[in-house]
Formats: structure tokens, sequence, C-alpha cells
């Protein structure tokens, strides 16, 4: 067996490794939200796109910024509580903007999302490297961030679905 396949059987027995793959897709999945949904629907209510802009540039510098916190805290107090609140706050972040009508409300939550990211960025990694056997891990590393980054496009393809139905 060559080493793809054994990563790929070690992947599949494993549901904590299966479920790391699955956590980044939605990951990725969140930020191709922030990027495609957040300028449409900014400039829906009227938004300028600096206005809109500025507000996403709060989700990317709170992402960026509390990794620096959250990357070290994840060797302190361990992975798995990191990841499943960063999930929970960026999922109500995401899904609270479409409900809420200000401008402050709407920065307030891109930073909530932004915290939640930070959360899951550096942990879901370290996590797959965590449970990787070290002579696979560059492989294991490898295939989670193809299926991380695969959430980039299943967000794109939710959104031409959507915009088809909706008649855009």
């Amino acid at each position: 067996m060559v080493i793809g396949q054994r990563c790929l059987l070690q992947i599949l027995k494993s549901k904590v490794l299966l479920s790391l793959n699955q956590a980044g897709l939605v990951e990725k999945f969140t930020d191709a939200m922030v990027w495609l949904f957040l300028p449409i629907f900014f400039l829906s209510k009227g938004l300028t796109l600096v206005e809109g802009s500025a507000i996403i540039s709060v989700y990317a510098l709170t992402w960026g910024g509390s990794q620096l916190i959250t990357g070290p805290l994840s060797d302190k107090i361990g992975r798995k509580m990191l990841i499943v609140s960063g999930m929970w706050i960026c999922g109500i972040g995401i899904l609270s903007i479409p409900y809420t009508n200000t401008v402050i409300l709407w920065t307030l939550e891109a930073g909530f999302t932004g915290i939640g990211m930070a959360m899951l960025y550096p942990t879901l990694g370290a996590a797959v490297a965590d449970f990787s056997l070290p002579e696979n891990r560059g492989t294991m590393l490898g295939i989670y961030r193809f299926w991380r980054d695969f959430g980039y496009a299943i967000a794109v393809l939710h959104w031409v679905f959507w915009l088809r139905q909706h008649n855009y």
C-alpha cells in the first residue's frame, strides 16, 4: 500500500480524524460565507463598498490577532473545547448578521465570528497533527488541508444554487 492509501485508511478508521476533516470543511465554508455573502448583504442594505469592507475587516483582524492567543491556549487547555466552542461562536456570529440592522451590531457580529474562527483555525490543524502517526503527519495534514479548503468550493456551489433558485 502506498502512503496515500494508508493515510486514507487511517482517516476512515479514525472517527476523530474524520471529524476533524469535516470540521475543517465547515470552517472554510463559514469563512467563504463571510467573503461571499457579507459583501452582497451589506450592499443590499445600502452600505457602500468601503463601509461593508470595514465591517468585514473587523472579522479578518479579529481572526488574525486572536490566533496569537488561541493557538498557544490550545496547547495548554486542549483542543476539543476550543474547536466545539469555535464552531458554535462562528455559527452564532454568521447566522445573526441577517437578523440585525445596524452597522454597530454587524461589526460586533463580524468580530464575534472572527474570534470563533481564531479558535478553529490553528486548533484544527494542530489536532490533526496530534492524531496522526509521525511518519504520516505531513500527508495527513495535506489531506486535512484538501478537505478544509474544499469548503470554499462547497460554499461557492451553495451560493450558485441559491442564486439560481432565487432568480439572480
